[in-house]
């Protein structure tokens, strides 16, 4: 979620470059800050109300955590810059043959 975010305000940016571009510092604090805003309540929604919801009860255990899942969101942009430049050699799809049978009694334990 987080890397298709950055990959729409990159991308929105190199197509768009002249039309309706922020001209006031609040419209360019809107324009990088509502994203970033709301990748942090998305982490922390998913730090706050996933494990309280488990446990049955309300807990910031795991709000210390949210750096980190924001980061690993981030970590995929590379990713995701890689796999769009590496796509465009995979125009033909080979199918894979699955030839080998193998049984239920094949892997149940003799005993």
């Amino acid at each position: 979620m987080i890397a298709g975010m950055a990959f729409t305000l990159v991308n929105n940016m190199v197509l768009y470059p002249s039309s309706d571009i922020p001209q006031s510092m609040l419209e360019w604090t809107l324009f990088f800050g509502l994203p970033i805003f709301s990748i942090i309540a998305f982490c922390l929604l998913c730090a706050i109300a996933g494990p309280s919801m488990h446990e049955k009860k309300f807990t910031l255990r795991y709000v210390k955590d949210t750096f980190a899942y924001f980061w690993f969101g981030l970590t995929w942009i590379p990713i995701l810059f890689k796999a769009a430049f590496l796509a465009k050699d995979q125009g033909k799809w080979v199918k894979t043959e699955h030839t080998r049978g193998i049984s239920l009694d094949d892997v149940k334990p003799k005993s």
